[in-house]
């Protein structure tokens, strides 16, 4: 089994570092994606692991002033190109107990009276859709994976 570990930013050992390098140690051999990385911030990730960055490691001052990028994080999350085989039972099976930890995953607006309330939905059984492209040749493949991933 192949693991991908994937990380906001490395720029120093804080909390989620911390959380990521016990990962790291558990899955030796896993590539670690991140939109930033400033190296030498993070021995305990980036000894004898690749390291993969966004195009955000590339613009002026992207290592050491990411956060003034914020705009174009979703962009630059999408640039990452994870590649490889992918469990969908698993990948299912992860968002799902995600979504279940996390009750700000499960919240919704409803009125109640005249006034707006946050309402927590109980934990459900997450499914994730699977939609089959493999009959499609590999050009239309990443076109219509493109238009299923955005809506478009």
């Amino acid at each position: 089994m192949r693991v991908a570990l994937v990380h906001d930013w490395l720029t120093g050992m804080r909390g989620g570092e911390k959380v990521l390098a016990e990962l790291c140690a558990l899955f030796p051999d896993a590539t670690v994606y991140t939109l930033v990385h400033r190296e030498g911030a993070t021995p305990a990730i980036e000894h004898d692991r690749r390291v993969v960055t966004s195009v955000l490691q590339r613009l002026p001052f992207g290592r050491t002033h990411h956060r003034y990028y914020l705009p174009l994080f979703p962009a630059a999350a999408r640039s990452l190109r994870v590649e490889g085989p992918l469990d969908p039972a698993v990948l299912e099976r992860c968002l799902g107990e995600i979504v279940r930890r996390h009750e700000a995953l499960r919240t919704v607006f409803a009125v109640q009276g005249d006034a707006p309330a946050q309402v927590i939905q109980p934990p459900a059984p997450f499914v994730l859709p699977r939609v089959d492209l493999s009959g499609l040749p590999a050009a239309a493949r990443e076109a219509a994976a493109h238009a299923l991933a955005t809506g478009i």
